[in-house]
């Protein structure tokens, strides 16, 4: 570009007009592309968001589903659960004692000396009675007593 002769600066300027011409074909290429892309895109958007709707729906659907065959499953475990729970409660027999600081009635058993909440009497030192249980759990395991006539 930095010829001074008039047939240089023709040749320089034919070079630059035809790369621009390219630049300016290659522009309208690619604005038509892009063009094209966005009608298609919006058509694809519309056709996504179909799907995703009814993708929701199913989602949302089996949810519902799960959500009701828990809910059975529970109750039916709940049933099944109360009545077993107080068949194995009634281990030995049942001593009722009122507490005179609330007034509650306590139903405490005599196997187990646990009431209907699950804790002890408050007359019964527990850590000797849990200590007489695992002193009877690992005469059983050993088999030095039989289960009725240890402690």
């Amino acid at each position: 570009m930095t010829a001074r002769s008039k047939s240089k600066r023709q040749a320089n300027r034919k070079l630059k007009s035809v790369k621009n011409k390219s630049k300016q074909k290659e522009l309208k290429k690619l604005q038509k592309i892009v063009s094209c892309g966005k009608d298609i895109m919006e058509v694809c958007s519309e056709v996504v968001d179909e799907k995703k709707l009814q993708e929701i729906k199913e989602k949302q659907l089996e949810a519902t589903l799960k959500k009701e065959f828990i809910e059975e499953q529970k109750e039916k475990l709940e049933t099944s659960t109360s009545k077993k729970a107080t068949k194995k409660k009634r281990k030995g027999k049942i001593m009722k004692i009122k507490n005179d600081n609330t007034g509650k009635l306590h139903e405490f058993d005599t196997k187990t000396l646990k009431d209907q909440y699950g804790s002890y009497p408050p007359w019964l030192n527990v850590g000797n009675h849990k200590r007489k249980i695992k002193k009877r759990k690992s005469a059983v395991q050993k088999g030095l007593f039989n289960l009725g006539s240890v402690l």
